[in-house]
């Protein structure tokens, strides 16, 4: 088998030079090579001046030898590098973008560490060369490494965001629908009256009134952190891209308008004079600790298993079980782009109920022995 070990080293510059084997910590000042054997050939080749440059030229070396080793060629990349733009610079401004944008600092170390994390693995220098190849080939690497498809999903939407929205050189149109990981369908799980009831006891006023809104809208908890006091119009709240912020709704569906119950409307109105709704106490940006405020509330309850996204569960199976709207209309609230998640709202029902019982009685409508008197459901 072909020897594929390739070593980063720097050249050491002074009057007498040396090698030096490359750690990207305290290496000394140089440029930076790679060596590894053709056959029984020594051989040493220039890599750049950075550990950075050298880690990725090592990488489609690597490629390289290891796709000849196994009768394959690869071919050479050739890019006009005056107009080619280097895959760190392009991640650089994306990130001072997101800054100018106010975003907050934990989310854009989240993304400097994906986005890292993929330039390694492509082994490119040039944005320019990334290709849908390159991304299929990174998402089956994070489903080899044993993550979960939501997770390779997540990952890849970090990738084509910063492609399709940096501020140097746009790319799009790179993945087909069927390239995307599927994101899993989950069972809803929403709360019962009992858990809800005790917990608007243990909440406070505006602690209530924020878990009236999740409950009465089935928002996401970014909708409902970035919703402002201007988005509430004669009877419905407007989901829309807060560019102030930094921010816009998942997906072209997730603008959208939701009817507000005549209590709730009242009492968003009385609430606040302007701007956030519900915004952080302290910097009086979007929250982003609901799920600790909600699991919070729910130990003082005794409500195990709290989460934001129950109530968008709970609002969800209510609608459908209410049989007022259609599942279209329902859907298009929800910010759904299709039917599918509503069919696991639509199947969520208790088989063993009185309602079931209720249900099953009143389909049959020859017996001889009338069944129990349809109690209306929801």
């Amino acid at each position: 088998m072909a020897n594929l070990c390739v070593t980063i080293v720097v050249r050491t510059t002074g009057i007498k030079r040396t090698w030096v084997k490359a750690t990207g910590k305290n290496d000394p000042a140089g440029s930076y090579y790679l060596r590894y054997c053709q056959g029984s050939t020594p051989r040493c080749i220039k890599a750049g001046t950075s550990i950075d440059e050298g880690e990725v030229a090592k990488v489609r070396l690597e490629r390289k030898l290891k796709a000849a080793s196994q009768g394959f060629v690869v071919p050479e990349e050739h890019v006009d590098t005056n107009k080619a733009h280097r895959i760190s610079d392009v991640i650089t401004a994306y990130l001072a973008d997101l800054r100018l944008n106010r975003r907050p600092e934990r989310s854009i170390t989240s993304k400097k560490f994906e986005l890292e994390e993929f330039a390694k693995f492509c082994g490119k220098v040039y944005v320019e060369q990334i290709t849908r190849p390159d991304l299929i080939a990174f998402r089956n690497h994070i489903l080899d490494a044993g993550k979960a498809q939501v997770t390779a999903l997540n990952k890849l939407m970090s990738v084509t965001t910063w492609l399709k929205k940096n501020t140097v050189v746009s790319i799009t149109g790179l993945l087909k629908a069927e390239d995307w990981p599927k994101r899993p369908l989950t069972e809803p799980r929403p709360y019962t009256d009992e858990e809800l009831e005790a917990m608007m006891e243990a909440a406070s006023y505006k602690e209530r009134l924020l878990l009236r809104l999740f409950l009465g809208t089935g928002m996401r908890e970014q909708e409902v952190a970035h919703a402002e006091l201007s988005d509430i119009k004669d009877s419905y709240i407007q989901v829309q891209a807060k560019p102030q912020w930094g921010w816009s709704p998942k997906t072209d569906a997730g603008t959208r308008k939701i009817p507000l119950g005549d209590g709730l409307l009242a009492d968003l109105r009385n609430h606040c004079s302007s701007g956030l709704l519900f915004p952080n106490t302290n910097t009086l940006r979007p929250e982003g600790h609901y799920l600790r405020i909600v699991q919070k509330i729910a130990e003082k309850a005794g409500v195990a298993e709290a989460g934001c996204h129950r109530f968008r569960d709970t609002f969800a199976t209510a609608a459908v079980r209410a049989r007022i709207l259609d599942l279209r209309d329902i859907a298009k609230i929800m910010g759904h782009e299709n039917l599918e998640m509503l069919k696991l709202y639509a199947a969520f029902v208790d088989l063993e109920s009185a309602q079931a019982r209720q249900a099953a009685n009143l389909s049959d409508k020859f017996a001889t022995q009338p069944g129990p008197k349809l109690v209306r459901m929801g």
